[in-house]
């Protein structure tokens, strides 16, 4: 097998915006760590700490004309063709670009075996979330739909659907396309995309617990706040539990816009004094934050491409309740407990049923761990080792075909 001695990684944001960043940053550390010439190319459209900047930059948007860039960027496909001609690497790898790289990107990839490892939905629908209010998931094509169910403004689904056609019409460039789960791949064949290859994620460097369950019960979510993710749904639930669940704590790790609509649930269900919100955290300090919980929800309401959240739960011997939207299921399998996106009661219920005492909670979060360190975990090939067979097959297929 012939392994590539260099591999350009494209991805829309620097630093530590959330999950696909850590994919980004993983992606090119356990590269490197193989002996394979990794560079990072991100737009500015996010600052970074010094520690995870990317090794080349275009411009990047955060106003409200972003959705122009994000139909066309010429200046990502100038600094993509400049590290083609500098680097020259052997393979591209794209995470995620059509929200600041955009399709231009992909007219400067003709001759370099590409690889696309989809994280969002975006390549089929324009909010890349495949989900709206009315429905659990979204099975509409993109057009009009998007702006009756409230999802797209008229003024910006013109350009969305610009973007999306130009996606199709250069789709030939991405030589494999590769999602984290089963559960997504399902999704986006339904829609018309060809899926070549399920690579879930597992954790080459994960986190265990370090002290013991807090002694008063801990609920923690860690993640975006953000309508998709569910997190009133998690407050109602708390609160509908009631004295079942008097005594615990609400633990709320991350930020987002929806931010202050939550901190008013929170008030009107009566659990300020039993609520914390720590804004947005490192990944390491995230982790000293959930360690004492005795369970970490993953409420989402929109079809979640894998659930990195999870798996580091389990993996840190937490108990996980997700609900069965997207891959979550997949994601734990026998090691948590699975619950309807959105229905506040079974929720409820489930929370009560983890928290009624502690060793009941330990006893999951033990549940939990087995089946991380089996199916998800080291020992287990890494993701990065099936990327780099998925590169030396690109080779091989190139080398064949000249």
């Amino acid at each position: 097998m012939k392994i590539p001695r260099r591999v350009l990684i494209l991805h829309d944001y620097a630093g530590g915006r959330g999950g696909a960043e850590h994919i980004a940053l993983e992606l090119r550390r356990g590269l490197r760590t193989r002996g394979i010439a990794a560079k990072l190319l991100t737009s500015t459209a996010d600052p970074w700490d010094d520690g995870v900047a990317p090794d080349s930059t275009c411009p990047g948007r955060t106003d409200r004309f972003r959705v122009i860039s994000e139909t066309w960027n010429p200046a990502a496909a100038r600094a993509v063709a400049r590290e083609l001609e500098q680097f020259q690497p052997d393979v591209v790898h794209i995470v995620m670009f059509l929200t600041q790289l955009s399709p231009a990107i992909l007219s400067v990839l003709d001759a370099v075996p590409t690889v696309y490892f989809a994280n969002t939905y975006r390549i089929s629908c324009p909010t890349g979330l495949r989900w709206h209010a009315a429905e659990k998931v979204c099975t509409a094509e993109p057009g009009l739909a998007c702006w009756r169910h409230g999802c797209i403004s008229p003024l910006g689904l013109l350009p969305r659907l610009v973007q999306s056609h130009l996606v199709a019409r250069r789709r030939d460039r991405l030589n494999r396309v590769v999602t984290p789960s089963h559960a997504m791949a399902r999704i986006l064949v339904r829609h018309g995309w060809r899926i070549d290859n399920v690579v879930p994620f597992t954790l080459d460097d994960p986190v265990p617990r370090k002290h013991p369950f807090s002694a008063t019960p801990v609920i923690a979510y860690s993640g975006r706040l953000v309508p998709e993710k569910g997190v009133d749904v998690l407050v109602r639930a708390v609160a509908a539990a009631g004295a079942a669940l008097e005594s615990a704590r609400l633990l709320i790790v991350g930020d987002g816009p929806q931010r202050a609509a939550l901190e008013a649930s929170v008030a009107a269900c009566g659990l300020r004094e039993r609520t914390t919100f720590t804004g947005h955290l490192g990944r390491e300090e995230s982790q000293v934050f959930l360690d004492p919980a005795w369970v970490q929800v993953v409420p989402s309401l929109w079809p979640e491409p894998f659930g990195l959240v999870a798996l580091e739960a389990m993996y840190r011997g937490t108990a996980v309740i997700v609900s069965d939207a997207g891959a979550l299921p997949e994601v734990v399998g026998q090691g948590g407990l699975v619950v309807a996106a959105g229905d506040v009661s079974a929720l409820a219920a489930a929370l009560v049923e983890v928290v009624a005492d502690r060793e009941k909670a330990q006893t999951q979060g033990e549940a939990g761990l087995r089946i991380a360190k089996q199916r998800l975990s080291t020992p287990k090939t890494s993701w990065i080792d099936e990327f780099v067979t998925i590169y030396a097959d690109l080779l091989a297929a190139a080398r064949d075909s000249t």
